[in-house]
């Protein structure tokens, strides 16, 4: 199960940290490209990150159609205010439960009108604010409400009947995104000191290539008749190693 988190978006695209700046168009974008790495069906199921619902009913509505389109199997939205911010730091505020109902219940309704069976997964973000048992109670009232599955950010409670996604242990939102950002800053910070990258002699061009499915692109375009030879990689010991 993969997570196309709005921290990597907010970080990747836009340079920010994750305070709700990340929209719905940047987020499902990014979401359609990662589900549509694999061929369809072939791939891990992705949970695309709605973050409130970007502030509104019809929002909601329109978000859903969006990520149903781009290919995702799931989306979590939470119930923190529209003025949100990442999960991981200090001073959240949560909207009452009551509208946070109607998130829900709009979700529902969306997916229905789109005969879509994407899961809807509701993130309680109250723990910090409220404490435990209101989490506990967000939680019933949620399943309750028609949601799929539920997330109980810091914590991990059991509820009969209902699964609950560990987030710690199934979601890995930064399990690209810390250790890319430690290679860029190491390859960058030697550039500037010392003038060269440190790119490792075996991860060539050619390496690189082939993890982005150059020879399979090739095997296709041979089977179609095309002239496409795969095995013509630069030689240069410079650039690439056979």
């Amino acid at each position: 199960m993969l997570e196309a988190p709005d921290i990597s978006t907010s970080a990747s695209q836009l340079v920010d940290a994750d305070l709700g700046i990340a929209q719905l168009h940047g987020i499902r974008t990014n979401a359609e490209m990662i589900a549509n790495l694999c061929p369809v069906g072939s791939g891990p199921p992705l949970i695309a990150d709605m973050n409130t619902g970007y502030d509104g009913l019809f929002i909601i509505a329109l978000a859903i159609q969006a990520h149903v389109q781009a290919g995702v199997a799931s989306f979590h939205i939470e119930d923190q205010i529209v003025q949100k911010r990442c999960s991981h730091l200090q001073g959240k505020e949560v909207v009452d439960i009551g509208i946070f109902v109607q998130y829900i219940k709009a979700c529902m309704i969306a997916c229905a009108w789109l005969r879509s069976d994407i899961v809807i997964i509701t993130r309680i973000d109250t723990y910090q604010s409220r404490g435990y048992k209101e989490c506990l109670g967000r939680l019933r009232t949620a399943g309750d409400s028609g949601a799929d599955m539920g997330i109980l950010e810091g914590s991990s409670p059991r509820l009969a009947s209902w699964p609950l996604c560990l987030k710690q242990t199934i979601v890995f939102s930064f399990a690209a995104l810390a250790l890319v950002y430690v290679a860029i800053k190491k390859s960058f910070e030697l550039l500037k000191s010392k003038g060269v990258t440190g790119t490792p002699e075996n991860i060539p061009p050619k390496l690189i290539f082939q993890a982005h499915l150059l020879d399979k692109e090739a095997e296709f375009d041979a089977a179609t008749g095309g002239l496409f030879l795969p095995t013509r990689y630069n030689t240069n010991k410079r650039y690439a190693k056979e």
